[in-house]
């Protein structure tokens, strides 16, 4: 009902914008997914991806790849927002917090989430919605530390952006939204919902805050079995290479655990920069912030750590650990030291 823009709109916007897919979503409602089925045989170059925007007075949320309705009525008959959240994924489908932080009071009613009890399932999260001019200095911060505060507890979530682009970026506005800012981008196998789903249920997505035409960044651990982001990589300290293209002028910075390092000048506009990253006991996440200036225009997912002893001795994990090791094999030397000139 807040809507006028037609599939075939959509589609030539999302095509001019040289796009592979776009997610197509309605307001408690799977009615549309009929017209998609029929139309995708016609669009060889361009998937069509069904969704639900879940939309509830207490939060939006997206169910990416459903086919049938989850009840939105939180409340009624002790509808809760948990049981909502595991009905799409008992579809095979993932759970999107959508423009978390979107807190305009009667404007938008229920666009921010609430249920901070229903996070277990989630399996992604928007860190930017629609026009990065118009809302990225409003709410990508608090959106950030809200992601990094349930990424904390142990969660899993993947990043990705959503337009909410409801004209196929005929107006709306002096800063209308449209198909592809943000851009999401998915490191799948094929071209096909399942995959597109599983890449996003694996972490392996990033986010072009701006659009199609942001770098393209990567980050991968270095060695013969390199991993990437949504992978998990076991040591105790660990390089990881980060790759820029086309992010000449920008900087980059490393975010450890929701802690970003000093930005790094990104001087070509095909770039690496290898980092080692120290791994606490307790595992570590890794992403990163692609700045302009101070703001970021893309958003990583994370590189998962797990703290694993180095092989064929002592783990030496940290600066302490390593100090340790070297005045312990410094003490040893000199035992055998006083011990030889004893016997002499």
């Amino acid at each position: 009902g807040d809507a006028n823009a037609t599939i075939d709109q959509i589609v030539a916007l999302a095509r001019s914008r040289h796009l592979d897919f776009v997610v197509l979503s309605d307001h408690n409602a799977i009615s549309q997914q009929s017209l998609i089925a029929a139309m995708q045989p016609s669009l060889p170059d361009l998937l069509l991806v069904r969704g639900d925007e879940i939309t509830t007075y207490g939060g939006h949320g997206g169910g990416l790849g459903i086919s049938s309705y989850v009840d939105h009525r939180i409340g009624l008959n002790g509808r809760t927002a948990t049981a909502m959240v595991h009905d799409v994924v008992a579809q095979g489908g993932v759970f999107i917090v959508n423009h978390a932080m979107l807190q305009l009071g009667d404007a938008c009613l229920g666009c921010a989430w609430t249920y901070d009890d229903a996070w277990s399932e989630v399996g992604a999260m928007e860190v930017q919605t629609g026009n990065y001019a118009q809302w990225s200095a409003l709410f990508f911060d608090s959106t950030i530390a809200l992601w990094d505060r349930e990424l904390d507890r142990g969660l899993r979530i993947a990043a990705v952006g959503g337009s909410d682009d409801h004209r196929a970026g005929m107006g709306g506005g002096a800063s209308p939204a449209e198909v592809g800012t943000p851009t999401t981008l998915v490191w799948a196998d094929a071209l096909s919902e399942a995959a597109i789903l599983d890449g996003v249920k694996n972490g392996r997505t990033e986010v072009a805050l701006r659009g199609p035409d942001d770098p393209l960044v990567e980050l991968a651990t270095t060695g013969a079995n390199p991993k990437r982001i949504g992978d998990t990589a076991n040591g105790a300290r660990i390089e990881i290479e980060a790759h820029v293209v086309g992010g000449k002028g920008l900087s980059l910075a490393l975010v450890q655990d929701g802690t970003a390092r000093p930005a790094v000048a990104v001087d070509a506009d095909d770039w690496r920069k290898r980092f080692t990253v120290e791994v606490p006991k307790s595992g570590s996440r890794v992403r990163a912030h692609l700045l302009d200036g101070t703001s970021a225009v893309v958003v990583t997912s994370h590189l998962w750590l797990s703290y694993a002893k180095p092989s064929g001795g002592c783990a030496i994990g940290g600066p302490d650990e390593a100090r340790f090791g070297a005045l312990a094999l410094f003490a040893l030397a000199l035992l055998l030291l006083v011990r030889r000139r004893s016997a002499e």
